[in-house]
């Protein structure tokens, strides 16, 4: 643009960065409605400097969002897909999956819009889901096109803003983790929820050093450096079979790179519906999250208390790396719990 002379036009700056925002003056019904939909939230500061933000975005396309499945909700993950692939952010959706479900995402696939279809991609992680379950994960999001990632389960709903919300909050730090889902991890008392989801304000301040990747962002940048690095864990989450792995994301982002994951409060839908239907979450920001009992952590009991104990293992090293020399440390699986009911 520079190079065109299309910088010298009123509203530009010498970077053109301002050419790609809504300009304040002359303040006309149309460019109100632009400044009120703009799709950050911190619109001042995009509009002052950061400009590479707003050009990224207003291009489109730069977030690849991964999606573990077990092919229990396979027709929520069908209106996933024609959602995502509506959204400007979002460059590429990538199904993570194995065995017999690759076939039946194909299949699920073939129902969907051009564009989702188009837009989707199925990465068969074979053996590696055996091994490490929902951490492979992030072993696939290594062959992802977009350089934002969005970690997200098949069982959420966020709308365009959330999602494109939180894929800038990442393109604009890149080492970083971002998200709503707080959780506490340390040497005492383990894995811990503090706050009050439903009290938003509240639990805005509450503390808190791991995020869920339910749903969180991070660049592609974080996560090739994490697997990496994936020595210093590949044992520990191939015996938890991959239960805590968003523990270990956020341990690795703060003994790394000495930096605790980042909160972003949940923004709100304008109207959110699924078929037809309103759906709205009973926590802040109408963000729609439709659970069947389906996942992981429905065994409450196995899943909190191997959780437990990974965040006291971690939160005990010294150092991120383990030792030369020494065994990497191992959870021992657990056995199912037998209850005398009688």
């Amino acid at each position: 643009m520079k190079a065109e002379g299309r910088c010298n036009e009123w509203g530009c700056d010498w970077t053109c960065g301002r050419c790609h925002l809504p300009n304040y003056r002359p303040m006309r019904l149309e460019t109100m409605k632009l400044v009120k939909d703009f799709p950050f939230d911190d619109f001042d500061t995009v509009r002052k400097g950061d400009w590479w933000l707003s050009y990224a975005y207003l291009t489109g396309g730069f977030t690849t969002v991964v999606v573990p499945t077990l092919c229990k909700r396979l027709d929520r993950l069908k209106l996933l897909a024609d959602n995502l692939g509506n959204m400007s952010c979002v460059r590429e959706v990538m199904i993570t999956t194995a065995g017999p479900c690759v076939a039946q995402v194909h299949d699920m696939l073939r129902l969907t819009t051009p564009q989702a279809a188009n837009m989707t991609t199925v990465a068969d992680m074979g053996e590696w889901d055996t091994i490490y379950g929902p951490a492979s994960r992030f072993l696939a999001a290594r062959r992802a096109s977009g350089t934002v990632l969005v970690h997200l389960d098949d069982d959420e709903f966020p709308c365009e803003r959330q999602l494109c919300l939180l894929a800038a909050k990442a393109l604009k730090e890149p080492i970083g983790i971002y998200g709503q889902h707080k959780r506490t991890c340390n040497e005492e008392k383990g894995y811990q929820i503090r706050g009050d989801m439903r009290r938003p304000y509240a639990w805005a301040r509450a503390k808190f050093n791991v995020l869920l990747t339910l749903f969180a962002s991070t660049s592609r940048a974080f996560n090739d450096a994490f697997v990496r690095h994936y020595d210093n864990y590949a044992t520990t989450l191939a015996s938890t079979r991959g239960n805590g792995e968003d523990i270990a994301y956020s341990h690795f982002l703060l003994r790394f790179y000495n930096r605790t994951p980042t909160f972003v409060q949940k923004y709100p839908c304008n109207r959110w519906e699924v078929n037809g239907t309103s759906v709205m979450s009973p926590y802040f920001g109408g963000f729609s999250k439709l659970d069947d009992h389906a996942g992981m952590s429905d065994r409450k009991f196995f899943h909190y208390m191997t959780r437990r104990r990974l965040c006291r293992m971690l939160w005990n090293r010294t150092s991120w790396t383990i030792a030369v020399g020494h065994r990497a440390p191992q959870l021992v699986p657990t056995t199912k719990l037998t209850v005398d009911t009688s």
